[in-house]
């Protein structure tokens, strides 16, 4: 069956969309993967994030060739294949933002303490961080089995199969549901991250305000000592000799050092000492 124009419309738009998305998340894994960067653990929440998003627009973009090529999609084991992999991957891609978050709050927060977590090496971050991506896929592939048994995938409006509208709560107890609680989730543990770095903004600031003065009187006392120290030294006793030019546009006055004062004062002309 052709499609209308505004189908063809749609369809098409999806299809430009989910490519897009494809080859960008594509090009994250391929330069996560392959270029030499920097390594570092959160590196693998990003591209668990860019697997997820890349599976979801490459499967879109699959089912979308088939709908501008031969029309709308029906109930067949094709689109039940592709219905799985919708709801596998939208639910990862829901529960990696979560990660990212959780982490976050976690590093974030124990970094500034003593902690196992500064404590440990880079391999057991990078150890730590791998168990949470995994974590991250194991909602996803219990719901999408769920529906899977439960005979919930068909066709859907757009360019893939998904969960059956109807009964209205199957999405909201296999998806939405999730989603909505882990946006609830992610707002709190962003809100108590503002609130803890304002806090620990405003304490290193009070306490560098509180040191500066203690600082600045240890410098004063350092050249108080320092003078002290200086002004005991006999002055008279150093061989020090000051070349002058006896000319008479530069006359020379001789002068002598008091040893009780380091600082020798100067009657607007050079002074210079003479061998005796």
């Amino acid at each position: 069956m052709a499609l209308s124009n505004f189908e063809l419309a749609l369809a098409l738009s999806n299809f430009v969309g989910s490519a897009l998305s494809s080859l960008g998340s594509g090009f994250i894994i391929i330069c996560y993967v392959f270029l030499p960067l920097n390594k570092h653990y959160r590196h693998l929440l990003i591209l668990n994030l860019a697997i997820a998003d890349f599976i979801n627009a490459t499967t879109n973009v699959i089912s979308g060739t088939v709908v501008l090529a031969t029309g709308p999609l029906s109930r067949t084991p094709a689109c039940i294949a592709n219905g799985f992999i919708e709801q596998l991957s939208v639910q990862a891609t829901d529960t990696s933002i979560l990660a990212f978050s959780i982490v976050t709050i976690l590093i974030t927060v124990t970094v500034s303490h003593e902690s196992s977590w500064t404590a440990k090496s880079s391999k057991g971050k990078e150890r730590f961080v791998v168990m949470v991506c995994c974590c991250t896929w194991v909602m996803p592939i219990l719901t999408s089995f769920i529906a899977l048994g439960k005979g919930h995938y068909t066709a859907v409006s757009g360019n893939w199969c998904w969960l059956t509208p109807e009964p209205v709560y199957v999405r909201y107890v296999l998806t939405h549901g999730w989603r909505f609680l882990f946006i609830f989730i992610e707002i709190g543990l962003y809100t108590y991250l503002s609130i803890y770095l304002r806090r620990r903004i405003k304490l290193v600031s009070l306490v560098s305000t509180q040191n500066t003065p203690h600082s600045r009187m240890n410098l004063r006392n350092r050249f108080r000592d320092l003078e002290q120290s200086s002004g005991s030294i006999q002055m008279h006793q150093l061989p020090i000799k000051i070349p002058c030019d006896q000319s008479e546009s530069m006359p020379c006055v001789e002068s002598k050092n008091d040893p009780s004062s380091p600082r020798s004062v100067f009657s607007g002309a050079p002074t210079c000492s003479h061998d005796q």
